[in-house]
Formats: structure tokens, sequence, C-alpha cells
């Protein structure tokens, strides 16, 4: 499964085509492979994002973020740099995300504290992005098919009609952060209304909501969303804007080189 999280966000899904009445029967499967097909329809995209930390008491901590993708055939790499506020500014992360099932992304961080680029290592995948509820893990590129999905039931989400559809992995690696994921998938567009993430014991770690769906260039994208930790109240809120699908980007913004310089 595309899990529909940060990588959802470096992060944002996009609808390509409606599929139209479904008068035969659809297979999770099948649901999930075209709802990876929709997120991965633009070759590249870029746009602003709010980042905003609430903790379980209500303190909030907002950063602002801009992004970039662009598509390398059925690969990608992905580049995000902080811009507010001070205490994060010019701090960057950089992502070369693979299809191939045996092959895991590469990903870097650079502290401008440090003046040091650090490459996440798998035994860091699970730790947490700069203080947020997205993990690194959560950031990275997964194949529909590297996982099994089970179609659990149909219900809604507000007033959404979706599919539920639980997708476990055909082998747990030992750094696996999940067990499985749980998606609820609209009806209406492919688009993810909500995914539950579990952790190795099966417990519930983390719930995303898709909270608002905005319209770039015809195709319907999430433009806000909600991360929450179970276990600590703590969540994530991303809302994007001024998004742009397949305008023209340097390869080079994709380096080391820049990840340090910035944008």
């Amino acid at each position: 499964m595309s899990r529909p999280t940060l990588r959802l966000v470096c992060a944002a899904t996009a609808l390509s085509l409606l599929l139209g009445g479904t008068a035969h029967a659809i297979s999770a499967h099948d649901v999930m492979q075209q709802s990876q097909a929709i997120q991965e329809k633009p070759q590249t995209r870029r746009g602003n994002m709010t980042m905003t930390l609430v903790d379980k008491s209500g303190d909030k901590r907002v950063r602002k973020v801009t992004t970039y993708t662009k598509k390398y055939g059925p690969d990608s790499k992905s580049v995000l740099f902080f811009l507010e506020p001070a205490d994060v500014k010019g701090t960057g992360f950089l992502q070369f995300g693979y299809k191939a099932a045996d092959q895991d992304d590469d990903q870097w961080l650079y502290l401008p504290a440090l003046k040091r680029t650090r490459k996440i290592t798998s035994s860091n995948k699970n730790q947490s992005f700069m203080g947020t509820d997205f993990s690194y893990d959560d950031m990275a590129t997964r194949d529909v098919d590297d996982d099994e999905h089970k179609l659990l039931r149909e219900d809604t989400v507000g007033d959404q009609a979706v599919w539920v559809i639980e997708s476990t992995p055909k082998k747990l690696e030992e750094d696996d952060e999940y067990s499985k994921a749980v998606s609820y998938i609209r009806k209406s567009d492919y688009l993810p209304a909500k995914a539950e993430f579990y952790d190795r014991k099966g417990a519930l770690e983390k719930t995303l909501m898709v909270q608002a769906v905005t319209v770039v260039d015809g195709i319907p994208t999430p433009a806000k969303l909600e991360m929450t930790s179970a276990d600590s109240g703590h969540k994530t809120l991303l809302e994007m804007d001024g998004l742009e699908f397949d305008k023209p980007l340097d390869d080079e913004l994709f380096t080391q080189r820049m990840l340090e310089k910035g944008p």
C-alpha cells in the first residue's frame, strides 16, 4: 500500500480520473492500485505547507515549509525546506523514492546549526520527523504490491461513502513500524478519507484524517491533513497552499548541494 501520510504530503495525493459506476465487484487490490495511480499522476509538484504541531494541552508550534517533487520514471525525488520559525529555518529534507520492493528509499536531513547533512538509516526510520507525528518511514514510498489487501466493509466518513481496506505487509521486516494499516478510500474519487496505523503488537498507533480537498489544475487533491498519535494525543496538522502540478523543476534542486544551500 502507498500509505496516505507525508508521502501523501511531500505530500499531496491527486485524482486523475473517475471510474464511474461500479456495477461489477471491485477488489481491495484494485481500489488501492487505483488510489496509487492517482497519487502518481503529476510528473512534478511544488507548493507551500503550514505545519502545526499541537500537544495534548492545546499548545501549538507553527512551521512554514516549501516542497518540491519530481518523477523519474517509476521513481521520484522530493525535497522539503523549512522557512519559519528561526529555530528550524534552513533545515532541509531530501528523499529519493524507489518503486522496487527490494530497494529502500534514500533520505537525508540537513541541519544548519550543525552545518551537516545526515543520511537517515533503517534504524532511524521509525523516529519522529522534526518533532511531528510523522516518522521517516511515513514519508517513504511503498508500492501496492508490497502488501496484501482485504476489503473489510463499506462505510461512510462524514458525507463520503468509502471502502474500508486492511493492508498487511507480505513480509514484515525487522524495521517495519506498522503491522497493518486500515484505509478508508472514498468511492467518489479514490482519495483517502482516513487511515489508521497499527503497531507491531496490533494496537492503534496513529490516525490520519483528510480534512479538506482542493482542486489543482482540475485534479482534486488533499489540502488539509491531520495525523494524531494515539498514546500521547499529540497531533500534526498539515495545510497545503500554492500547489502547482507539472511545472518544470530543475534536476539540481534534488541534490545534497541544493539541500544545504536552500531554495
